[in-house]
Order: C-alpha cells, then structure tokens, then sequence
C-alpha cells in the first residue's frame, strides 16, 4: 500500500482548545519524513479495527490457527497484510468491501503485483473465481510462500524451506575463499555473519537435523 497518502486528519492550534474543521490534505508526505510511519499507523489501524468489527458481526469470521485459539481475520505488519478466510464467493466479496471503503478513505493504494491468494483443499476453479472479485492471483497447488521474510509451509516442515539460507551461506564462504584473511579472521567473520543468518527463522521454525548438521 501507497503509505505517501492520507486521509484529512483533526489537530489542534496552539491558542484555542477547540479542534478545528476537517481540512482537505494538498499532498502527500515524502517516505522517510518523521511524520510518515505515525500517518501509516492510523490508516492501518483503521483497517484493523474495520476487520475486527466484521469478524464481530460474523461476515468476516476467520481462520482457526489451532484449537486453542481464537479465530483471526488479519496480521498486520508495517506494509504487509495478511488477510485469513474460508473459500467462498461471500467472503471473498466481504473482504473486497472493506478493501474499497478503506482506500476511499484513505487513498491507499493496494499493489496488486505483490499480492497473492493462497489456498489449500480448494479446486482451481473457486481460487479462479476468487480472483477475479479481488484482483489477485491465485493458486490452489503451492509448498510455501514467504511473509515477512519467512517461508509458510502448507505442509511439514521440510528441507526445501532452509534452502536459501544454506545456499547464502555457501557463497559467502566461496567468496571469502579468495580474501587474504589469516585463519582468524575467517573465524571472526564466520562468528558474527554466517551465525546469525539462520537465526531469525530458527526462532519460528524447527530445522530438520540432516539441515542444522
């Protein structure tokens, strides 16, 4: 989502206690102003609070992760949205609601490219129709896809899903091959750089033990 838009906002002037007027906003704000990531939260946080009342009236009701929790409609983090329901036509038009009143608020823009529908159990056909209501693609037949930097498997976990990180760390070492570092400096440089690297999905993921040997 286009996080240099935003709705009019209240504010208050220095001498009069009284909030003034909606105003009309000219422009947006650039990335990397102070005043962006605080804008970006209010607008997010009005579509979290619009999910949650549809789960609440029961159009909306969500995903069950396990049995000893509640079901979840939405996460959010930063700019990524994930977006949890059933397969189903009504559903699918639900979401496509909230998805429209929230850019008619706040002229965010939802990137297409980057989004995706995924599903498990479900002919093509339905993912297809699904689709075409939300504008994104969408597949019934997947291993996994990444959220915030870490793979969701639809499956056990497997080997496949380490891949990456295994494969980064090998060319890292290939690369320092041709350095002219003494044996500690490789050391020092294995310590702080390639033992890090698997740690952030090793705190959600368990690693099978033919990929940790």
């Amino acid at each position: 989502m286009d996080d240099h838009l935003f709705s009019p906002f209240l504010f208050r002037r220095k001498k009069s206690p009284n909030k003034t007027n909606f105003f009309q906003a000219q422009r947006g704000i650039r990335q990397g102003c102070p005043l962006s990531p605080f804008l970006y939260i209010l607008m997010a946080d009005s579509l979290s609070r619009k999910l949650v009342a549809e789960k609440i009236a029961g159009s909306l009701p969500g995903l069950k992760p396990s049995n000893a929790t509640t079901p979840l409609n939405h996460a959010l983090f930063a700019d990524g949205s994930l977006l949890l329901g059933g397969v189903s036509i009504r559903i699918a038009k639900a979401f496509d609601n909230v998805l429209k009143s929230y850019y008619r608020v706040t002229n965010a823009l939802i990137n297409e490219s980057k989004s995706k529908i995924y599903s498990w159990n479900t002919e093509q056909q339905e993912i297809t129709n699904i689709s075409k209501i939300l504008g994104f693609k969408g597949q019934a037949k997947w291993d996994s896809f990444r959220y915030l930097g870490l793979p969701i498997s639809s499956g056990v976990n497997k080997r496949s899903l380490w891949t990456h990180i295994i494969s980064k760390i090998k060319s890292k070492i290939a690369a320092w091959g041709g350095y002219w570092l003494t044996k500690g400096g490789k050391s020092i440089l294995i310590k702080s750089q390639l033992s890090a690297m698997p740690i952030y999905q090793a705190a959600f993921l368990l690693a099978p033990k033919h990929v940790t040997d």
